[in-house]
């Protein structure tokens, strides 16, 4: 069995991509280092130094920015990503509605597993999910400033939200458009697709497994893992706000759009999305 890579980016169901990517790996006895899972460095350190890939076999992920690994050409590779217009709306609205303070930094340190019991993991996997929590509940103290930054950015307004955001994420697109897509190893798939037609992404989100990888996960978990995008409406303080593709063209001003398009032109193309 090769090794598995997950890129994504954030706010493109990357919390879902890795508790799924949890439980299948759980279900194949296939170790799986994630930076979510405190038993892997996070983003900014794999950007510096790929070494902590070395003498590993097993699946990474979901790393959120492209970063090099030795002989990529040796993994199997999941490129999982949203509409960047989308995803910029989708961040705005995370930074500004969903407001951590205490009782949410609680809730996250008891709750590392959410599809697969604290019991069924080994003791190597506790420790490390241990440490992640800790540095979670280090955090408590910064959520009043991390609420006066939401202020702000609230009332500058979207627009000029997206705006500053929107060099950063098309340099990480841009990467991966041209590091990963088209490559013979890297299976590309669409957070769109996902919420839309969740059976045929998961059967290609699973091929990189290998064979037993689709049926691995029972019936009644699957239809956990369908309803996660039964939504209706928008929440505008849930993690999953709104599911349905395209919320850019209701919450963005035209010419805002219009910016967006020219910038993300070539990524646009390249993933197949519409301008």
């Amino acid at each position: 069995m090769k090794s598995v890579l997950i890129f994504t980016v954030h706010k493109a169901g990357s919390m879902f991509v890795h508790r799924l990517t949890d439980y299948l790996t759980h279900q194949l006895h296939m170790p799986y280092y994630s930076p979510n899972n405190g038993n892997f460095p996070d983003m900014p350190v794999l950007v510096g130094d790929s070494s902590y890939f070395n003498g590993k076999s097993g699946c990474f992920g979901p790393l959120r920015q492209y970063c090099p690994v030795e002989h990529i050409e040796n993994y199997e590779v999941i490129l999982h990503l949203r509409d960047p217009r989308d995803m910029l709306v989708s961040r705005f609205f995370m930074v500004t509605h969903k407001n951590p303070g205490p009782k949410r930094w609680l809730r996250n340190a008891m709750r590392a597993y959410p599809y697969r019991s604290v019991w069924a993991t080994s003791p190597k996997e506790l420790f490390h999910i241990g440490v992640l929590q800790m540095k979670r509940l280090s955090h408590l103290g910064r959520y009043k400033r991390m609420r006066q930054r939401a202020a702000s950015l609230a009332d500058g307004g979207i627009d000029s939200y997206v705006m500053s955001e929107a060099e950063e994420y098309y340099s990480r697109y841009a990467a991966y458009c041209e590091k990963l897509v088209g490559k013979k190893n890297v299976a590309l798939l669409r957070y769109e697709d996902m919420v839309t037609d969740f059976d045929r992404w998961y059967s290609e989100f699973t091929k990189p497994f290998g064979p037993g990888a689709e049926t691995a996960i029972g019936g009644s978990m699957m239809e956990t893992l369908r309803s996660q995008f039964q939504m209706k409406g928008e929440d505008r303080a849930s993690h999953k706000r709104r599911v349905t593709p395209g919320d850019h063209r209701d919450k963005l001003r035209p010419e805002t759009i219009q910016v967006l398009n020219e910038k993300f032109s070539d990524v646009l193309k390249a993933l197949n999305y519409p301008v």
